[in-house]
């Protein structure tokens, strides 16, 4: 039995030792199994137990700890037999490559996750000193210019980005047809990287729905940023005591409630993405209008406006097949769920109207979708029960 257990472990050190490190990337732009960053982050640890000043190796090392964290089960948060906890991988690097790119940028990345995003900035602008065209602090970059009012950083920024070919094209084609799913000079709140950087990109770089206020729900947490952005809506400064709230479902209903009640000059809209706690006590108020609900406190017909939108304004030749070998498939995958709220109404009202090829226009296109994001079994059913 010992003997069995020593040749297994040999040939899995031999195996590990002949696989070659990867670059690993945020959940953000490109999504692995959580087993593909347990073997990343060995591999990766190997390159710091090398040469312990290796400031790739320590990047990716953490990134790949980082994403097990965000791909399992949530509560381990670094490969089993390791004792490096993310904090404790940020202190490691300090004593082994400070004054790096590397250290600089994570102490940003990390703590701006996990802290006030305001005290790590200048860590950020350091690493942006040392090295202002790596492409990992882009969008950093824009956030700092976002929340500072810098306009032209925030748009030079983008541009970067854009011309970089860094951006899912999928993604941009997604968050196109979310900017078309509101009125003229919206307010729209997003949720998270893949709702609020593309939208931003296409409105500074392609021009495309520069009437509309984006609003990333996690940035306007920072006092300083909410404080300008209701000055410039013409509303009331929000305070926020975070203590009063047990849970971040409480505090996102408070804001969506402040929202609403407070926004009355342009059309407010929550992104299909955004966490429906922010609308759940007003839902009855909240109408589907493509990629995006729009708060409106009388009922009115959204579905014309829903037609409207997606058979006038959206592009979706990509969802029916796209020819680009898109590293971020599975996220684009994921997204383009969001199509099928308002293509499942859509479908709905055709039938009920009797065109039956607008109907299995519809269902063949959410059909599409959920095979690839795997609901292709739910939706069936769905349209099994409609005959």
């Amino acid at each position: 039995m010992k003997s069995a257990f020593l040749i297994f472990f040999l040939f899995s050190s031999l195996v590990l030792s002949a696989q070659q490190p990867e670059p690993v990337l945020g959940i953000a732009k490109q999504q692995k199994p959580t087993e593909w960053y347990i073997q990343q982050a060995k591999l990766w640890k190997q390159e710091i137990d090398k040469n312990n000043s290796n400031a790739k190796a320590w990047m990716y090392y953490y990134q790949a700890n980082r994403n097990i964290f965000y791909t399992g089960d949530g509560t381990q948060p670094i490969v089993a037999g390791m004792t490096d906890s993310l904090q404790g991988i940020i202190n490691k690097m300090s004593a082994a490559i400070p004054g790096t790119f590397e250290y600089n940028y994570l102490m940003n990345y990390h703590g701006s996750r996990f802290g006030n995003r305001e005290d790590y900035f200048p860590y950020l602008l350091k690493a942006y000193e040392i090295d202002p065209n790596r492409r990992e602090i882009i969008e950093d970059m824009v956030v700092y210019a976002e929340t500072k009012g810098d306009e032209q950083k925030k748009k030079d920024c983008l541009t970067n980005w854009y011309n970089g070919n860094y951006m899912s094209a999928g993604i941009l084609n997604w968050d196109y047809n979310l900017l078309q799913s509101c009125a003229p000079n919206a307010v729209l709140f997003t949720n998270g990287d893949n709702d609020t950087f593309p939208a931003w990109m296409l409105q500074e770089v392609k021009n495309v729905r520069t009437d509309i206020k984006i609003i990333n729900t996690s940035l306007f947490l920072i006092d300083d940023y909410r404080k300008a952005l209701c000055k410039e809506l013409n509303i009331p400064f929000l305070e926020i005591d975070f203590s009063k709230y047990k849970t971040d479902d409480e505090l996102n209903s408070m804001i969506g409630n402040f929202i609403v009640k407070n926004i009355k000059s342009r059309p407010v809209y929550f992104a299909e993405s955004c966490d429906q706690k922010y609308y759940k006590s007003f839902e009855d108020s909240m109408y589907l209008e493509g990629l995006a609900l729009r708060y409106s406190e009388k009922k009115y017909d959204n579905v014309a406006v829903l037609r409207n939108n997606m058979e006038q304004k959206f592009l979706l030749d990509y969802v029916k097949m796209d020819f680009r070998n898109d590293m971020a498939y599975e996220i684009v995958n994921n997204c383009n769920t969001n199509y099928i709220p308002p293509m499942v109404t859509l479908y709905n009202f055709y039938s009920e109207n009797k065109n039956k090829d607008k109907a299995d226009y519809y269902k063949n296109l959410v059909l599409n979708i959920a095979a690839k994001a795997g609901m292709q079994e739910q939706m069936t059913e769905y349209f099994k029960d409609k005959k």
